[in-house]
């Protein structure tokens, strides 16, 4: 913990006290500024209490005006911060001064306070028609606890449950049972993948995620608390390697993962029609009709999230090309420097094709604040691969210079953008802070559409124009560290989502928000 600390020998880990507190009761923290409840840290060495630095930065501020003050504690869920450092604090000194530190705040807990879900409160900045509207309709929206650096799983499970038709296909989803004691082949090749699933061992009991994931989201939707605890989420993703532990991770990895298992799970439980498992292998695992089967070859989460790329390569030498499709479960998009961007519309469309609705000014593609059509005409701009690229042709029977493009071939009815704003320079992993203006509404897919070939023209190509539903902000400078929101839409409103705290805002807020992972639903 920067200079002011014992040397790294000295130190030994500390076990984060998210799980334990979040069982405990609280009493009601206010910032001694401005008297806001969101975000409370308490300074380990006064005491006094102030609201974080995404809400109006005193907890921060109080530390600048005397740098002794540099470590804190949250209120909810006793995270230890280090503003010297600007990270959260996983080690602690031999003297325990973080524990005792831990210990003395449970001791000050001397009241409780009620956990049931209040009426969202807006932001300042809203309009008094629009606070009037929200306080009639009494919107009541959860929160999801932070268990130590969990702000990564929130944002994206916030995201997840706004998404209308992926929270009605996981409700709707029969539960799963496994019979553990058959003795049946398949079973026993079914249990093995289950238990890759799930990172247990023999021994154990496979767990599936959709059953865990349906859990939290009814949790989220209906328990009535104004915060959840998600615990068995948490407890069930910490199995895989990579999400073991409380350090901060990368939202994007997450939700892939997420993603990932999801289909998997759902592939190997809700076969299609077509499945020919045995009569002993289907009895040992309850599925649902064949009537209620998503689309052959595809899961739920494919049918919602899934898309089809074609990579189109061709040779420089001959001009001979292949074309190559590959399914996709998000679009990653590089952000393009300011001399890379290009207002021209990609080749292959017509004319018509390239109209634009009112929130989506072409204006900005040319210069000035990068647009995120400038990410995705980046996306789908033709390129020539490096020397070290170079590629097989099948016709010259040797590796040749070549020029490669992707184009959409299928559009999801889910889009998911992820802006790539981690980079590596240098052997170290930064991050590009750019402001990426994107669309609410009316972001038209059609120029990145494959125009020129006869399956993906006209109406055969179905519906290309898409709303904004949810988005994750990443704030901070580095992937490891930093911390995770949501912006939502819900009922025409827009909510924040910061862990434990949910507060309205108007579109402009949204505007100016420096998205990392976007949400887009098709318009029917």
């Amino acid at each position: 913990m920067a200079q002011k600390n014992p040397p790294p020998e000295t130190l030994e880990k500390l076990q984060p006290r998210g799980t334990r507190s979040s069982r405990t009761s609280q009493i009601q923290h206010h910032c001694q500024v401005c008297k806001s409840d969101r975000s409370p840290w308490m300074c380990v060495l006064c005491g006094q209490v102030h609201c974080g630095r995404y809400v109006n930065s005193h907890a921060r501020k109080h530390f600048l005006n005397d740098n002794q003050h540099f470590l804190a504690i949250c209120c909810h869920s006793r995270a230890a911060f280090c503003y010297a450092c600007d990270d959260y604090v996983i080690n602690d000194t031999q003297s325990k001064c973080i524990v005792r530190a831990l210990e003395q705040f449970q001791n000050n807990q001397t009241s409780t306070k009620t956990n049931k879900r209040k009426d969202i409160q807006p932001e300042s900045g809203l309009s008094p028609s629009t606070k009037d509207n929200l306080k009639a309709k009494r919107i009541r929206l959860a929160g999801i606890r932070n268990l130590g650096n969990t702000c990564y799983m929130n944002s994206v499970l916030q995201c997840l449950s706004h998404i209308q038709r992926f929270t009605s296909s996981v409700e709707k989803q029969p539960g799963i049972k496994v019979d553990l004691n058959s003795t049946s082949n398949g079973s026993g090749t079914h249990k093995r993948k289950l238990m890759q699933l799930s990172n247990v061992n023999a021994n154990s009991k496979p767990e599936l995620l959709i059953e865990t994931l349906r859990s939290t989201i009814y949790l989220l939707k209906k328990s009535g608390k104004s915060c959840i605890i998600p615990e068995s989420l948490f407890s069930m993703i910490g199995r895989n390697p990579r999400f073991r532990g409380y350090q901060q991770q990368d939202a994007h990895e997450f939700l892939r993962y997420v993603l990932d298992r999801l289909d998997k799970e759902c592939l190997e439980n809700y076969p299609d029609s077509d499945d020919k498992r045995t009569n002993n292998d289907n009895n040992n695992v309850k599925r649902i009709k064949k009537d209620q089967v998503p689309k052959s070859g595809a899961s739920i989460i494919g049918n919602i999230f899934g898309g089809i790329l074609q990579n189109e390569v061709n040779c420089l030498e001959c001009g001979f090309k292949s074309h190559k499709q590959d399914p996709f479960m998000d679009l990653s998009l590089d952000i393009p420097s300011p001399r890379a961007k290009s207002a021209t519309v990609p080749h292959g469309n017509n004319s018509d094709n390239s109209s634009e609705s009112p929130d989506q000014d072409s204006s900005n593609t040319n210069g000035g604040t990068c647009h995120l059509i400038d990410c995705l005409s980046s996306f789908i701009e033709l390129e020539e691969l490096t020397e070290t690229e170079l590629y097989y042709c099948s016709n010259c029977q040797k590796k040749q210079r070549s020029t490669k493009r992707f184009w959409i071939r299928k559009l999801p009815d889910v889009l998911c953008l992820h802006l790539k704003r981690f980079r590596y320079n240098n052997f170290i992993r930064t991050k590009i802070d750019d402001y990426i203006q994107f669309p609410i509404q009316g972001l038209d897919m059609k120029r990145f559409v494959m125009a020129n070939k006869h399956e993906t023209r006209g109406s055969s190509c179905g519906p290309t124009t898409y709303d904004l539903v949810a988005f994750i902000e990443h704030h901070g400078s580095g992937v490891g560290s930093g911390h995770y929101t949501a912006y939502c839409r819900h009922e025409d409103y827009w909510f924040h989502f910061d862990d434990s705290s949910v507060t309205a805002c108007d579109e402009s807020t949204v505007r100016r928000s420096k998205a990392y992972i976007l949400f887009y639903n098709k318009r029917s």
